[in-house]
């Protein structure tokens, strides 16, 4: 087949999105499939970049309300573009978005008498607040159902990553079958890495020379108030109380990192909370070894990316329980999860800090419970709807 994604990001932004298209993307291409991906550009940024021969790259402008992300511009580039995706001739397109180049990959669908495949990534109802915090919260929330009722509601096959963003998107009134796809996790790069943990430790060390001897607990994700960060940085002041040399590494980057030092600073721990920046995707398998605990607080994950990796890493996951995290980790299946608490949230960390044998038991539970969500195991889901959606071709719109 031959398969064209239309994205709203793509490298070198880092998020959680990004990384399932890509994999899927890969996976897909070994087995044979053609693929073209139409992206933003992000200027000079991309001069880092390999060459991507199946990218087409949209000129974009930067978000007003978020400095990560980018805003494709319409006129002759995106008429360009969908030249490129017309000589390129796919048999299926598949939006990862709702905003500009997912309204133009649903219009080429339609154009061309092509069923309109789209995943659903994100919860927007409950991050809205972290883009336009300008607007009262109920408003911004009902803005937020609006708008992806409006966008998927026309939609034939909306993808959901787990059940339960597939229950909130029903009680939106978007009355389809959803067909529940993951995004898949590649075993072959998320895998326990002693050796590489030890070097990346030691690189680390250099610039934050707490982490040569700490007991290592490891967040990786947006720095920003919609991951919980507040309640991680809380119960830390808690976790190094009891464990003297515990130490929060903070992997990733976002518009929370001041207000999360202020508050480290607060509690007096700013030396126990160190801030690496982003690590290349290939760096994180020896990221989850070199922690002790990976502890994700966000309540409002779709499905939760690094829980899985941290899992097939082997490292036992802290998380709370709701959305995507609870759906993955199904009670405390590979760590534990806990109620928006502080003091409930920071127990098992100190737990699995001060019991070896059971952080023993969870990591080899983790692998074992991780491996659901393998990438092979996922594109086959996907393959599957591919074919079915490509045997029905058009469908007749309401």
């Amino acid at each position: 087949m031959r398969i064209a994604f239309f994205v709203d990001a793509w490298w070198p932004r880092v998020n959680g999105v990004i990384s399932s298209v890509d994999d899927f993307n890969k996976a897909l291409k070994e087995r044979g499939h053609q693929t073209i991906i139409v992206a933003p550009s992000y200027g000079k940024k991309e001069d880092a970049l390999a060459l991507e021969t199946e990218v087409v790259r949209i000129p974009a402008v930067g978000a007003i309300i978020s400095s990560e992300d980018r805003i494709a511009l319409r006129g002759p580039a995106a008429r360009e573009a969908i030249r490129k995706v017309e000589e390129f001739s796919p048999d299926i397109v598949h939006i990862q978005t709702e905003f500009t180049i997912g309204g133009l990959g649903r219009s080429y669908a339609r154009n061309h008498g092509m069923p309109v495949i789209s995943t659903c990534h994100t919860y927007w109802e409950m991050y809205i607040r972290s883009y336009v915090n300008f607007v009262p919260e109920r408003f911004g929330k009902f803005l937020a159902r609006t708008i992806q009722k409006a966008v998927y509601r026309n939609d034939d096959f909306i993808i959901a990553p787990t059940r339960e963003i597939a229950d909130v998107f029903r009680t939106y009134g978007i009355d389809k079958e959803f067909t529940i796809i993951p995004s898949g996790i590649d075993e072959r790069i998320f895998k326990p890495s002693p050796e590489g943990a030890s070097q990346l430790r030691a690189r680390l060390a250099e610039s934050f020379p707490a982490l040569a001897t700490g007991r290592v607990i490891l967040f990786a994700g947006r720095i920003a108030e919609e991951k919980n960060i507040s309640r991680l940085v809380k119960s830390m002041a808690l976790v190094v109380a009891a464990v003297p040399d515990a130490i929060l590494l903070m992997v990733g980057a976002g518009p929370g990192i001041e207000e999360t030092k202020a508050l480290a600073a607060k509690l007096g721990i700013v030396e126990r909370v160190v801030f690496a920046g982003y690590l290349k995707r290939t760096e994180l398998p020896a990221a989850y070894s070199m922690a002790e605990v990976f502890a994700f607080p966000s309540m409002t994950e779709t499905q939760g990316l690094v829980t899985i990796e941290a899992m097939l890493c082997g490292t036992p996951v802290v998380g709370i329980e709701r959305m995507g995290t609870a759906e993955i980790m199904r009670g405390d299946k590979g760590g534990f999860v806990t109620e928006d608490e502080t003091e409930a949230y920071a127990a098992p960390i100190i737990r699995l800090l001060e019991d070896p044998v059971l952080r023993a038991a969870k990591s080899e539970e983790a692998r074992t419970h991780g491996r659901q969500w393998s990438l092979d195991a996922c594109t086959d889901r996907l393959e599957d709807l591919y074919e079915h959606a490509r045997c029905l071709g058009a469908v007749p719109r309401r």
